[in-house]
Formats: C-alpha cells, structure tokens, sequence
C-alpha cells in the first residue's frame, strides 16, 4: 500500500519535504490479511506430542503448496516422502500397507478463512479434507511472518498434539536479476531526466512498475547524501554514507561514491546485507547499481 503524494513545485526543498513525507510508504503497513495472500511452499512440519517429545509427522522432506486468494478462499496439501507407489498401478486397488502409508503420508484441506489481526490468527472454515475428521469445522492456526517467512502453529494437528509449519512465499526465490536490476535502472535514469519531481514520486508510490517484487529505485541528493527515496529499512533523509550492514560492512560511503562518478557510468557496489522490500529484518546479500542522474545518485539493487 502507498500512500498518495502530492507534489508540486520542484524546488529542492520542496523535493526533499515530500519525498520525506511520501517515503513512508514503504514502511506504512498493510492488514496481516493483505501480507498473507498468496502462494507458499513448505520449508518444515515439525509436530509435538502431548509430553513433550518432537516428531516428522510426514517426513524429513515434505512438500507442500498453501494458496490464501484475496477473497478468503485457501487451499493446504502436504505430502510426505517415501511413500511406496501401489503395485496395481490403480489407486483404488491398494494393498493394506500402499494405502495406510498414502493416508499418513500426505494431508489437504480446502475451504475459506478470516484472520484476527488483533491476535493474529488464521481462522480456517475447513470444507473438506482428506482427514475426514476435519469435514465441516472451524480451525484458527497463530501466524507469526518474518519478511518472506510464514510459521504458524496449530495447536490441534491431525496426528495429535501441535503442529508448527513453517512456509516460504512462492514467489521469494523468484527475485529479481541483475539484467532486470540495470533495466530498471536505466528506466528510473529516463524517467528523472524527463520530469523529476513526477519520477521520485513514482518511485516513491512503486508506480509504473518501479516496485517488481524485491527490485525498486532509490536516490539520494549529492549534495548532502540525504536519500529522497528510500525503503522501510531506512528512513528518508538519512545520510546514505552513514550507512552500514548487520555484519559492520560500511556499504553506504561506496553507493554515495558510486553516484559521484561521471553521468552514465553505473557503478557496482555489494555485496551487503539488506532487508527485503517492506522489512527491516532478515537481510540477505545484496548487490546495488548507482548511477548520477543530474545533482541526485539514484541506484537499483538485486538479492544474490
């Protein structure tokens, strides 16, 4: 979600005094609904019994899908390995065994949901399952979300005890790459050669497709190092070259550096840990592309 800006003159001061209102947007939050929408894919299923001890309950690799469409339909399956194909090559003629480990070895549900976001919780209306026990109820999983991480619990598994699935979004290994980075460098350059003021708040709004998954502009003015646009792990009007990662790397002198060298030549700066767009916490390895755009630096970076 972005927050509508208004820009008018385009007087340096009233550049910055926007861009540092309007920047915001990256860090303005949106409904843990809205977070939750998607596709994800299981990382690990791990279940407790009632005494305490920990188990698999599909497996040390299982593999599974959990889809949340934005008007409150969601589907689950999860499957585990291992389990032995039927020798009749009929799935309605399984032996004893073929059959009982195709029923403990895999679980899907669909149906619609709510989510509480004062407690955070998914409140699942389960339509059918292949747990046949789950057919018509009422279920509520606790979320907790960590950038592109999703982990719930549920406290009433299918085997017994609790369950604590962690998910990842589908769409988290599919990052941007460095050719796309560069395109969108070189489209930001355009668009601030054409009209500035109208370029950084696009930029700012992720408009006109200056927001494509983890890859989005940011400028700095030279003049100070004061970022115009920035994402939530920074806040606008923070001295770029002040800037350092969790590890201690001072990437920041070197972006500002990047944007001193002549108009044109785009400068590589990383590796350096930064978060994902909309977090501030985990960061991953980053690698940036800064480039001068008349008196601003202006770069675009990819997740290695």
């Amino acid at each position: 979600m972005f927050r509508t800006l208004m820009i008018g003159a385009v007087s340096a001061l009233t550049l910055s005094a926007a861009a540092l209102n309007a920047s915001d947007s990256f860090a303005q939050g949106r409904t843990l609904k809205d977070q939750l929408i998607g596709t994800w894919t299981m990382v690990s299923n791990v279940n407790t019994h009632p005494d305490g001890s920990r188990y698999e309950a599909l497996g040390r690799n299982p593999r599974g899908v959990f889809v949340l469409d934005a008007n409150g339909r969601f589907v689950i399956t999860i499957i585990g390995e291992g389990r032995p194909s039927f020798t009749s090559n009929s799935r309605l003629e399984g032996t004893a065994d073929e059959n009982k480990y195709a029923v403990q070895g895999a679980i899907a549900y669909f149906g619609t949901y709510t989510v509480d976001e004062s407690d955070h919780t998914l409140n699942f209306h389960i339509r059918r399952s292949t747990f046949p026990n789950w057919d018509g109820t009422d279920q509520k999983r606790i979320v907790t979300l960590t950038g592109d991480e999703m982990k719930y619990t549920n406290p009433a598994a299918s085997g017994g005890g609790k369950a604590e699935l962690v998910w990842s979004r589908a769409n988290a290994q599919q990052g941007g790459t460095p050719q796309e980075a560069q395109a969108m460098l070189n489209k930001a350059v355009a668009a601030l050669k054409a009209d500035q003021a109208v370029a950084l708040a696009m930029f700012i709004k992720g408009e006109n497709g200056f927001l494509d998954r983890d890859l989005y502009p940011f400028c700095f003015r030279m003049a100070d190092g004061k970022l115009l646009v920035s994402p939530k792990a920074v806040p606008a009007g923070t001295d770029i070259r002040s800037l350092k990662d969790a590890s201690g790397n001072a990437y920041g002198p070197a972006i500002y550096a990047g944007g001193q060298n002549p108009e044109g030549q785009i400068t590589e700066v990383g590796p350096y840990l930064f978060p994902k767009p909309g977090t501030t916490t985990p960061t991953f390895p980053k690698i940036g592309f800064v480039t001068k755009v008349g008196e601003l630096g202006c770069g675009v970076g990819y997740y290695k």
